[in-house]
């Protein structure tokens, strides 16, 4: 039975086509295919990055009109392009608009996102001045990957992944694995391990870990979670309308998530480092004193006590947990304050004065809040006591946090001092290098074993500077800062400048001599390479050579199989089913690695299900014929069984009969042991034992009386049967025994069972 896919009057933008690229100054021509189901007029919008560039009146035919429509972007850089189209008869809206990217060929172009303010002013200044324009955003402000891809190369300057999305990194990490663009990291106090860019979807592309994996470097960490266990944190940071004290349903409780989240943390740690469990109400209890790290079940057992009861006071809390710890002979010494911030006032000034005075001691004070009560202001305590401060809007992070504290607290991953870089590699990057200025400080990190770590710094020759390929772009990490804390005595330094614009420019994509395009029809994503030929720079006369990888909206990759079509030109083809920008890259594998040649995004502008069109008819009669069954029915038809075969089916039962009858089998052998052995209880079987040996009792009950050797009490008066009985209901007097006659079996069970134990 067909079903049109339009069940009224629909007008929708079936496809936009437009130039990959075009230099800066030259017209781009957008071709916009148009779909209606009547005959009518209607308003055609172009946008260029979301502003209108230009409307005009068309008519559209029944069935699909072609228009063209053109702009000249006025600067460089990838410009989107939006064509949609508004009509008087439309039930369907959500395929108005059809979209594609153009890349406009201008002066290179950069992406800057600082992780705070002023943070690379410096490095954007020498930038600009080597003739790289700069955009220069906030973390929060990080565009898309149809946007990214418009970029020769993104830095992120001092940035830690808390305050990037998963989405964000995900597309960071397609724009240079799978368009070859350029990342370059830039740390500061909150990068690499500081900035959990440790197992990070970051961390992947770059070339370094952030982590330090030499366990000699790694000194013993003396830490107590002071945990709050007030009341209110039996409530939970669920509820629908934004209030956190109000307890939805099933939702997890904070005191449930602090158990999890120090589980987590104290797993995290070594076994010479030292744990303590401190609950914190009106007054402060040890839950479990400070000690080497202990088993499970004393750590389970020191959780379980964390219950939520009772006000809250965190005026003790610090220097209560400084007790234990000063007695402690571990390198770093950590407290970490878990709080919903809910304490009288005047605690916040005395908790911070407390922490500036523990930090002068060496014990250093870090608060994860969970964004309500006076959690912002929790926040100058932990400034105070040198650490690091968590909001805690989103608790489900809250294990995450706790666990990169620990690991932050147990790793000396700031090094500051006057430290000079040394010269490890040959690269365009240093080889101009004959001598630098100092360095105050850096991050401390581990280099990956395929990368190129062409500067080191410190005693440990941690990589200061460190490049790799991966996938079709460059990624290179700089491990010092790019501001006046650790980096300031480089701005007035001569080399400054250039250094700069030859570390960026050698993360910019390289041309690899061929052409890549993808474009979208209906559901299908029709990729054309265009490989360079022998002696351009890479040999592509092997089919097997070109490799092609998509990379969907969710940062899924897939490879895709092409077909040479002659010239060194390849086609192939992939279903797309989620609205959104595809990267493809494709590149020529040899046995060095893979060689890029080129790259495009492809914009899927709404779901499958809204493109317009009628139903796909003979592949609806194939799959009918397949069946067996009938094509172009009408809807009454639906239900009826003309014209269709009988349909029959054998099934043999024989081996579903058999594996009964074994279970059964199995089961009445089970019940009746089961009967046998329960069917004489051991009292019974004791009193016809007795009566055996000793006939009725004198004067007592046969059937109540007491078979034990005690005096029995006086006689009891038989009851009175319930029914008179018949001469023929009465059982006859056994006679005695004839020791010449063979003995009949024995009747009672117990003997049935004591003959069979015999045999046994």
């Amino acid at each position: 039975m067909l079903l049109d896919q339009v069940t009224g009057t629909d007008a929708s933008v079936a496809s936009v086509r437009a130039p990959s690229t075009v230099d800066e100054g030259e017209a781009v021509t957008v071709e916009a295919t148009l779909f209606s189901t009547v005959a009518q007029s209607g308003l055609v919008t172009l946008r260029r990055n979301g502003e209108v560039v230009g409307s005009t009146e068309v008519a559209l035919n029944e069935g699909s009109t072609t228009i063209t429509l053109r702009d000249t972007p006025p600067v460089g850089g990838l410009v989107a392009y939006d064509v949609s189209v508004s009509v008087a008869l439309d039930d369907q809206t959500k395929n108005d608009v059809g979209r594609t990217a153009v890349q406009v060929q201008g002066p290179a172009r950069v992406l800057l996102v600082s992780g705070a303010e002023g943070t690379a002013d410096a490095l954007a200044a020498a930038l600009e001045s080597s003739s790289i324009v700069v955009d220069e955003v906030t973390p929060a402000r990080i565009p898309g990957l149809d946007q990214l891809s418009g970029y020769q190369s993104v830095i992120l300057a001092d940035v830690t992944a808390d305050d990037l999305t998963e989405q964000q990194m995900l597309d960071l990490a397609a724009n240079t694995r799978d368009l070859g663009r350029g990342l370059v990291t830039v740390g500061g106090p909150q990068s690499y391990g500081m900035g959990a860019y440790k197992d990070s979807t970051l961390e992947t592309v770059l070339p370094v870990i952030s982590d330090i994996l030499d366990p000699k470097r790694r000194r013993a960490v003396a830490q107590v979670f002071a945990i709050d266990t007030s009341e209110s944190m039996g409530n939970c940071h669920c509820a629908e309308d934004g209030n956190p004290t109000d307890r939805l349903a099933g939702g997890v409780t904070k005191t449930d998530i602090a158990r999890a989240g120090a589980a987590r943390a104290i797993d995290a740690l070594g076994p010479q480092d030292e744990i303590g469990i401190l609950g914190i109400d009106t007054q402060t209890q040890w839950l479990l004193d400070l000690q080497q790290i202990p088993s499970d079940d004393i750590i389970e057992a020191g959780l379980a006590k964390v219950t939520p009861a009772g006000n809250t006071d965190l005026r003790a809390t610090l220097m209560d947990s400084a007790e234990q710890l000063r007695a402690s002979d571990a390198g770093l010494k950590h407290i970490i304050l878990f709080s919903d911030g809910f304490t009288p006032t005047g605690s916040i000034d005395d908790l911070r004065k407390d922490a500036a005075l523990l930090y002068e001691e060496g014990i250093t004070v870090s608060v994860v809040g969970t964004g309500e009560g006076s959690a912002a202001e929790l926040r100058s305590i932990a400034e105070a006591g040198g650490g690091r401060f968590y909001p805690g809007r989103d608790l489900a992070r809250i294990p995450e946090i706790l666990v990169q504290e620990s690991v932050i607290a147990s790793r000396s991953f700031i090094n500051e001092g006057e430290f000079v870089p040394t010269l490890t590699a040959s690269s365009p990057i240093t080889d101009p290098i004959s001598a630098t200025p100092p360095l105050f400080g850096f991050v401390a990190t581990t280099a990956k074993p395929t990368a190129r770590t062409l500067m080191t710094i410190g005693e440990e020759q941690d990589p200061l500077l460190a490049s790799w390929q991966t996938g079709l772009g460059r990624a290179t990490s700089w491990t010092s800062d790019a501001q006046l804390r650790w980096s300031q005595a480089w701005p007035d330094w001569d080399g400054y400048v250039s250094f700069w614009a030859r570390l960026v420019r050698d993360s910019f994509p390289i041309d690899g001599g061929g052409s890549v395009r993808g474009t979208i029809e209906g559901d299908q994503l029709e990729i054309r390479v265009e490989a360079p030929v022998a002696g351009d720079g890479a040999d592509a006369t092997d089919p097997g050579a070109v490799s092609v990888t998509v990379s969907d909206p969710d940062g899924v990759q897939r490879q895709v199989e092409l077909t040479p079509t002659g010239n060194n030109v390849y086609v192939g083809t992939t279903t797309v089913s989620s609205a959104g920008s595809y990267a493809i890259g494709a590149g020529v594998v040899t046995g060095e690695g893979t060689t890029a040649i080129g790259s495009d995004l492809a914009t899927l502008s709404y779901a499958a299900e809204y493109l317009p069109g009628s139903p796909n008819e003979p592949l609806l009669a194939s799959l009918a014929s397949v069946s067996g069954g009938r094509a172009g029915i009408t809807p009454e038809q639906a239900f009826d069984g003309e014209n269709l075969p009988a349909s029959t089916r054998s099934l043999s039962l024989a081996g579903w009969l058999l594996v009964a009858a074994i279970v059964a089998w199995l089961a009445s052998l089970v019940f009746s042991r089961l009967w046998i052995a329960g069917s004489v209880p051991q009292p019974v079987t004791g009193r016809i034992r007795n009566r055996r040996a000793s006939g009725p009792a004198s004067g007592g009950s046969t059937s109540g009386g007491s078979t034990s050797g005690g005096p029995s009490g006086p006689p009891k008066k038989p009851s009175k049967p319930s029914a008179p009985t018949t001469p023929a209901q009465q059982a006859p007097p056994a006679p005695p025994p004839d020791p010449d006659k063979p003995q009949a079996p024995p009747s009672s069970m117990e003997e049935l069972l004591r003959q069979k134990r015999d045999r046994r």
